[in-house]
């Protein structure tokens, strides 16, 4: 759905703001883009991502003026969704209402359209408030909300993102950036909010915080501003038919390859030159938004069934990095709800990121397993040829991974065992 959303609205903006042929050439640039692609045959929600970029393109550049006091609304509505979304784009729409008050001047016009955000903001964040036990409990979710990573791992994954992403068009862009800055400095009001719609979100992302597919958050003004500089260069056809080619390409044919369990262990256990290594291996494979790392994605369920179906029900299970690679923990916590899964070396303390029901990524202490009946450590074969046998009981092994029940007596041994091998602040 929100795919074909996306496309609808970003051919309608293109092509009102710009012509037929770009519009077209737009919506294949979108269409066949890899990280969208990829995030849209997952059951992660960046897709909305997709869709709600290609909706705030259409909201400021083409937006009837009769439905623009609905539309703004729904903009604010939107923020119950992914509040980050809302969040990262709305200096963008605030900036574009002060820059078109100050050329119009109708005041009804700019306090209409900033009430609907609000109105459309309040109409579910007052019952949020209510649901999660009043307005104290927001000095608790705030900072989880503003936590960040230190820059260096953080830019270790937003770039092959956008590697992947923006691919080619990297080449076109820095070709074009003279036409680009001569635009904006002229104040063409469409290349200036396109432009906007990408900096503003990328800025907090590369500096503050990034995962998987957030930058899809400006993948429609991306597209557009792409295909306008195409249909405008001197070999229009051959760039378009690259550009394509080349998303295709990525996805389709790009293989995937399972990192080195050597990759997930914090930096105490690896060299410089091993970290770098382990860098660029991920972004040439784990990160690559590729067909065959759904397929690899789609194998390993049936190898996670074989564990989840030998241990009782409402377990609690250990996932390390080494383990978490082969088997997306996202998708373990939608398939089997009644499990808690437990990730190890995820945190900057020895807290672990719990997963379970519709939690996700909450900080989980590991005393609170103390009088849990039935705990489990899920790993690679791998890791233990390489650091030695962990604490515990190995009970099931199959394929690259072995299951080990962990009984009281060995659960602290277990977490130290765990801190000194994945734990951040030990690095």
């Amino acid at each position: 759905f929100f795919f074909l959303a996306a496309e609808w609205m970003l051919y309608f903006t293109a092509r009102k703001i710009i012509d037929a042929k770009t519009s077209v050439l737009a919506l294949l640039l979108f269409t066949t883009n890899p990280l969208l692609l990829y995030f849209a045959c997952t059951g992660e929600l960046y897709a909305y991502d997709a869709a709600f970029s290609a909706f705030l393109v259409f909201l400021l550049l083409a937006a009837p003026r009769k439905w623009e006091f609905i539309l703004f609304a729904i903009y604010g509505i939107l923020g119950a969704f992914r509040i980050s979304s809302f969040v990262l784009t709305f200096p963008v729409v605030f900036a574009v209402l002060i820059y078109r008050y100050s050329k119009t001047k109708e005041t009804a016009l700019f306090y209409g359209n900033l009430g609907a955000i609000v109105l459309g903001s309040v109409a579910w964040f007052v019952p949020f408030v209510i649901a999660i036990g009043g307005w104290g409990q927001l000095s608790t979710i705030i900072p989880i909300g503003l936590s960040t990573i230190p820059l260096a791992e953080n830019l270790s994954t937003v770039l092959p993102f956008h590697f992947w992403m923006l691919n080619i068009g990297l080449i076109l862009l820095a070709i074009e950036a003279k036409t680009i800055w001569r635009r904006i400095r002229i104040l063409d009001e469409r290349d200036c909010i396109l432009v906007l719609l990408i900096l503003v979100p990328a800025g907090f992302f590369f500096l503050k915080y990034y995962a998987k597919g957030y930058a899809l958050l400006y993948l429609a003004p991306v597209a557009i501003l792409l295909a306008r500089l195409i249909m405008q260069s001197r070999r229009k056809r051959g760039w378009a038919i690259a550009t394509i080619a080349a998303n295709l390409a990525i996805f389709f044919l790009v293989p995937y390859q399972v990192p080195s369990v050597r990759s997930t262990l914090n930096h105490a256990h690896r060299s410089m030159a091993e970290r770098w290594q382990s860098a660029l291996f991920r972004s040439i494979s784990y990160y690559a938004p590729t067909l065959a790392h759904l397929h690899a994605s789609d194998s390993a369920m049936p190898l996670a069934k074989r564990f989840f179906d030998s241990i009782p029900n409402g377990s609690y299970v250990i996932v390390d990095g080494s383990s978490a690679s082969l088997i997306p923990l996202r998708v373990l916590q939608y398939t089997y709800p009644n499990f808690t899964m437990l990730r190890s070396g995820a945190t900057d303390s020895n807290d672990y990121e719990f997963y379970s029901n519709d939690s996700t990524g909450e900080t989980f202490d590991f005393r609170r397993i103390a009088s849990v009946p039935n705990v489990y450590y899920l790993t690679a074969i791998a890791l233990s040829e390489e650091t030695g046998m962990p604490p515990g009981n190995s009970i099931f092994r199959f394929g690259p991974l072995v299951l080990y029940w962990e009984p009281p007596a060995s659960r602290d041994s277990l977490h130290e065992y765990l801190n000194a091998l994945f734990f951040r602040q030990q690095e």
